[in-house]
This record gives structure tokens, sequence and C-alpha cells, in this order.
């Protein structure tokens, strides 16, 4: 039997696989999104479905249908939260899972500062904060507004809210500068009273409209209420 070189205490043992993944893998923001991305090898390219299942500022943890080869740098473009990504990726590790796809760790190679920039904007985009910032609705939420000059109050669609304005789709068509009572009426039943000004307006379709208002007076406990509810659905999501 062959013996082996004896190994020189001065030079370290290679890492494992377990251990490279490790020193490789950095806490991310959850992401959870389904992309199509282009994938270039350099000598050929091919369009991808990858499920991206969170980004750092040092890569990303996804699964494809097909792993990367081995030690080879990729680049990948792909818009998600309609920021653009064109960055060089390679993989540092790669398991299959059951039913023939893959979970691969990726890190950012070679990146430039515009580059960064594009990674920092996804980050801050999937952050809590990120997505509080960019709360969409999950559920309907019913809003009552009267124009200052009228008695009546039409019932609208809300479409995002915030603490400091909300979108809205209705069938009147107002002005700019518009100042209206609005009435928000939260699923646990809490009633937010506030009032609003119209700062921008959008025909969505023939006899339909969208505005964007925001608050000129709120109390504290209609904002606390507001964020309150935004904090319990994107902590839900």
């Amino acid at each position: 039997m062959e013996e082996s070189e004896p190994r020189d205490p001065e030079v370290p043992p290679a890492p494992s696989l377990q251990e490279e993944r490790r020193r490789h893998e950095r806490k991310g923001v959850k992401v959870n999104r389904l992309i199509r991305a282009t994938l270039d090898f350099g000598d050929r390219k091919r369009e991808e479905y990858v499920y991206v299942m969170d980004i750092s500022e040092g890569g990303m943890r996804v699964n494809v249908d097909t792993p990367f080869p081995d030690n080879t740098v990729v680049r990948m473009e792909f818009t998600l939260q309609y920021l653009d990504m064109d960055v060089q990726i390679k993989p540092i590790w790669q398991k299959s899972l059951a039913g023939g796809t893959w979970v691969a760790g990726l890190e950012f190679d070679n990146v430039s500062q515009d580059q960064m920039n594009q990674i920092l904007s996804m980050v801050e985009a999937f952050s809590l904060k990120g997505r509080r910032d960019r709360f969409r609705l999950k559920s309907l939420v019913a809003v009552s507004m009267r124009h200052m000059d009228d008695e009546d109050w039409l019932s609208v669609l809300l479409v995002d809210v915030s603490t400091s304005g909300l979108r809205i789709r209705c069938n009147e068509s107002y002005e700019e500068g518009a100042q209206f009572e609005v009435k928000i009426l939260l699923p646990d039943l809490q009633e937010v009273d506030a009032v609003g000004e119209v700062v921008w307006v959008q025909q969505a379709r023939p006899g339909r409209f969208e505005y964007g208002m925001r608050f000129t007076t709120i109390n504290d406990t209609g904002a606390a209420g507001i964020q309150a509810y935004i904090d319990r659905c994107v902590g839900a999501a």
C-alpha cells in the first residue's frame, strides 16, 4: 500500500464542501420569487426559470431545474421588483433535491460599482422596510371619501395605503389638488379618519381613474393603526 506524503504543517488543510458552504453563506433577505433569467455561459445562452429564495450583497440562493457548471462564472440577467439585474455569478455549492431540481448558493463575481448598486437596491427592496414601503393590499379594505365641496360619500377601491397616503380607483374625475375627507375601515374594524389631497391622477381605462393621494391631516392613532395593519400583513407574507 502506497504511503501518502506527510502534510506540510504550515499549509492549512483544504476546506470541506460543508465548510466552504458555510463560509459563503451570507444572511440574505427573503425573496421567494420565480423569475425568467437569461444565462450566458460564454459559448451559449439559455432562458431558464429560476426560483430566487434569498439575496444578499454577496450572492443568492436559488432553485433551478438544471445545475450550474462547477467553478464556472455565468452572466445572469433578469428583472425583479422592477429592478434590472445584470451580474456575473458562480456556484459555491449545489445540492440535488427530490424531484430532480437543484438548490444552489451563487456568489456574485467581479462586481462593478453599478452592479453593486443594483444588488443593494434589490436587497433594500426585499428587506422588511422595503416590503413595508412597497406594501400592496392583499385583501379588500372599505374606503369612503367625500369631496370638500360635496355632501355625498363615495365608496372607492383602495389599491394601496401607507401612513402618508393612499392610492385609489373610482369612476369619478377629479383634478390634482382636490381635497377629500377619507374614512378607512381596517379589517380589525378600526376606522381611520383623514384628510387627503390628490397629487396625481391617471386614467386606468375609459371612465375609470386612478389617484395618488397624500394625507394632509391624520392623527397619531390613525397613522399607528395603518402602520400596525401593514406590519401584520408584511409579517404574514
